[in-house]
């Protein structure tokens, strides 16, 4: 006795190809959104650093570093046109006082520059600036370092999110 042999129809594959579409259609821009709330944990994380140093600071001299801090590590959005995405690592912070003060530098590639000014003794600003997806739209983080009453309070504010 011989068996039939049988493949898929062409409805089954179509059906196949039909359900892959739409599961891409939903995965792909909730994991490009997955990637870019990734990205963004860089400026939280150095911002934080950057509070931590500028506490210190204050604590021991009673005012935070007084100056600007230039881009670190490059123009704002640069990291779009280096290679893999990322802002090469710059030893350029190291000869600028107002960075060594805080002790903050970079040890790694970045996705973001960093900006610190100071022209209070108890009011300090901090930026991290970003163009996570080379749409030439820039992101700001905002750290706000204050002491009203002695003690240094950060405040970090995020950016709005985006629309596209």
């Amino acid at each position: 006795m011989r068996t039939r042999e049988r493949g898929f129809t062409l409805i089954e594959i179509m059906v196949v190809v039909a359900i892959i579409g739409i599961l891409a259609a939903i995965a792909i821009p909730m994991f490009m959104g997955h990637m870019k709330r990734a990205k963004t944990l860089e400026a939280q994380l150095m911002l934080n650093v950057l509070a931590k140093g500028a506490k210190t600071y204050y604590q021991t001299n009673a005012k935070f570093p007084q100056g600007i801090a230039g881009v670190l590590p490059a123009a704002d959005g640069g990291a779009c046109g280096a290679p893999g995405g990322r802002m090469a690592r710059t030893d350029a912070w190291a000869s600028d006082t107002v960075w060594n003060e805080l002790d903050f530098h970079m040890d790694d590639p970045a996705l973001f520059s960093y900006h610190y000014e100071s022209t209070a003794d108890s009011a300090a600003t901090a930026l991290a600036v970003g163009d996570l997806d080379c749409d030439h739209t820039l992101i700001t983080y905002t750290l706000e370092l204050t002491a009203p009453t002695g003690g240094v309070a950060a405040n970090l504010t995020a950016p709005p999110p985006s629309v596209d």
